[in-house]
Parts: C-alpha cells; sequence; structure tokens
C-alpha cells in the first residue's frame, strides 16, 4: 500500500466515524425536540384544564354529577366537553405526541376520578355508545384513564390496583373529585 492509499483509508474512516456521531447526536436532539413539544403541549393542556371557562365546565360538571349519583336527571353537556377534553389528550398520549409520564404527572388524579364516575358509576359512557350506536366514542379517554392506573400501580401506588376497585373505593375517589370541582372558583 502506498502512502496516498492509507490516507483515502484513514480519511474514510475519520468520514465515517464524524458521520456515526451525527447520527447519534441528531437523534439525541430528536428526543430533547420531542420532549420540549410535549412539554409545551401539556402545559397547554393545563392551561386550559384551569381556565376560567373550563373551571366552570368542570365545576357545572360536579353539580350534576350529585345528581348521577342520586339517579336524578341530570344535564351531561358539561360531561361531553370534558370527555372530549381527555379524549384528545388520549389520542396524542396513545400516538406518542405526549410524553405518558408528563399527562401522568399534570392528570392522572382528575382522568382517573372522572373514569370512575363517567365509566363505572353513571355508566355514562356506555349510555353515549350504545345512543349513538360506536362503542368505540370516547375510546382514548377509557385508554388514558387506563393507562394513568397502570403508571399509577407501577409507581407503587396500590389504591389503583383493580382488586381494590370495591364500591366504597369507587364512591370515595368520586366524593373526592365531586368536592374538588364543586368548589372551583
Amino acid at each position: 500500500m502506498d502512502i496516498g492509499t492509507i490516507v483515502n483509508f484513514v480519511g474514510v474512516i475519520v468520514t465515517s466515524i464524524g458521520l456515526i456521531i451525527t447520527i447519534i447526536l441528531f437523534f439525541i436532539q430528536q428526543k430533547k425536540t420531542w420532549l420540549l413539544n410535549s412539554a409545551i403541549m401539556t402545559t397547554n393542556f393545563v392551561d386550559k384544564f384551569n381556565d376560567s371557562e373550563f373551571r366552570k365546565i368542570r365545576r357545572e360538571f360536579a353539580t350534576e354529577s350529585i345528581k348521577i349519583i342520586n339517579n336524578e336527571q341530570a344535564n351531561m353537556a358539561s360531561a361531553v366537553q370534558i370527555l372530549g377534553f381527555y379524549e384528545n389528550i388520549g389520542y396524542l398520549t396513545r400516538r406518542g405526541v405526549l410524553d405518558k409520564e408528563m399527562i401522568w404527572n399534570k392528570f392522572s388524579w382528575t382522568a382517573i376520578r372522572y373514569f370512575f364516575l363517567l365509566d363505572n358509576k353513571a355508566g355514562f359512557l356506555k349510555y353515549l355508545r350504545i345512543k349513538e350506536q360506536d362503542n368505540l366514542l370516547y375510546s382514548e379517554f377509557s385508554w388514558l384513564s387506563k393507562e394513568m392506573i397502570i403508571i399509577s400501580q407501577k409507581k407503587g401506588n396500590d389504591n389503583y390496583a383493580t382488586s381494590n376497585w370495591t364500591d366504597e373505593v369507587i364512591n370515595t375517589r368520586i366524593s373526592e373529585l365531586i368536592e374538588q370541582e364543586k368548589n372551583l372558583l
């Protein structure tokens, strides 16, 4: 081998190493960008959840929930808005646009309790699915709530183990939600 061939060979190796490092750095940057975008979107959802208009909807729903629990006629318009909110978060989370841990950190407490109320206690989701003849209606909300339960369990919170879902536990979770939401300003 002459010196020119060796120089060319070394040049190819150095270029290849540089290319590999560039690709690795690209993927690291992509992950950071994804997390940043997820954080921005999650913060936007938190802002919407806490804005005065949505707080009013949540408060109205808490009032109507008491009627549901007492088997009285209730206006469920606010429930549909809340379901739509969580449906959107669920879809974006399931598709990987939003980070599950970020969503769990900000929304698990309310999402799980809304799920207990709307799915388990009131049977409202089942009612809507039958009424609309769409068994996938608000399925992203159901998926999200179940994922929040799974993450809670993985973090060591046995209160959400499905074996602990007695009527008493469900009623306690629902009461906690209603108490918090009906006192929103």
